[in-house]
């Protein structure tokens, strides 16, 4: 070609995270070859997933709502095909979860949701970037927690954030690297890869977002979630030492290592329900065993 990228946004998103010449630059032979590698003979497939989540909420009666979050349509850094991942109701704290493909769960908790127009008709395309988003609530003191699961663990997953257009940005914790999400002026913007390039060797990552001071309010507006698969009967060793990642508090309930996680949380079950704090972490060094 004699431009950058491809017409199918998924397979050059997918032959760029290899050769990022190919959409910065020229789609020359070696990306059409790529493509055809990476993409299925280019059938419109491509056996690495890739996640487009636009943030918002469901009709409701709380004040200052506007109806649905209209689900973005357009194409954004290079994707398009967006799926909604909603709250039930505007400012309400929840905890939704869907299905983002394969298997693999997308959840947050302690997140609230909002649908503002952005100031044209509600029956026109909204920015992505726009007034429907998920935020941590106003002057909260807890972050929102989220966790992606059903992940192989020998594949790698690559997790980004785009933030809300303005001054509206989210400070993201993500497998215990911080990222400050603050790439989207007005005008248009792009996602912040929070996984410092991809993570692996787990089936259930997690992590938290909240202001951009680390306190209060921060907004986010989508997500992309990319899995580029490994061996498909890898199990991993995620339970290396008898604990695995068990050992680790944190904010959100279990862990990685199946069989220590059912001991703690018929011990506990809070650590399975609420948060994997000290005292779990106690109980999988304690009972745990290689």
């Amino acid at each position: 070609g004699e431009a950058a990228g491809c017409n199918d946004l998924t397979c050059s998103y997918v032959v760029c995270l290899t050769l990022p010449d190919c959409c910065e630059v020229l789609w020359d032979a070696d990306c059409a070859a790529l493509a055809v590698t990476e993409c299925n003979d280019c059938d419109g497939t491509t056996d690495t997933m890739v996640a487009a989540i636009d943030f918002g909420q469901n009709p409701g009666d709380a004040d200052g709502c506007n109806g649905p979050s209209p689900v973005y349509s357009g194409a954004f850094d290079g994707i398009d095909g967006f799926v909604a991942m909603n709250i039930s109701d505007c400012g309400l704290i929840e905890s939704p979860e869907m299905n983002v493909g394969d298997g693999v769960f997308l959840k947050f908790t302690n997140v609230s949701g909002w649908n503002n127009t952005d100031g044209v008709p509600a029956d026109l395309p909204q920015a992505l970037t726009g007034d429907h988003f998920f935020s941590s609530g106003l002057g909260a003191d807890d972050p929102v927690g989220f966790t992606i699961s059903g992940v192989n663990p020998c594949s790698t997953l690559i997790l980004e954030f785009v933030d809300r257009r303005g001054n509206e940005a989210a400070l993201v914790t993500f497998e215990g690297v911080t990222t400050l999400v603050d790439a989207v002026p007005d005008t248009g913007g792009e996602f912040t890869d929070v996984s410092g390039g991809g993570v692996t060797g787990q089936t259930f990552y997690s992590g938290s977002f909240t202001g951009a001071e680390g306190f209060g309010e921060g907004n986010l507006s989508g997500a992309r979630i990319t899995i580029i698969p490994g061996d498909p009967d890898c199990e991993g060793d995620l339970c290396e030492g008898g604990t695995g990642d068990c050992d680790e508090p944190r904010d959100i309930p279990g862990c990685s290592c199946e069989p220590c996680e059912e001991i703690v949380c018929e011990i506990d079950p809070v650590c399975c329900e609420v948060f994997w704090d000290d005292f779990c972490v106690s109980l999988a060094i304690s009972n745990c065993v290689p």
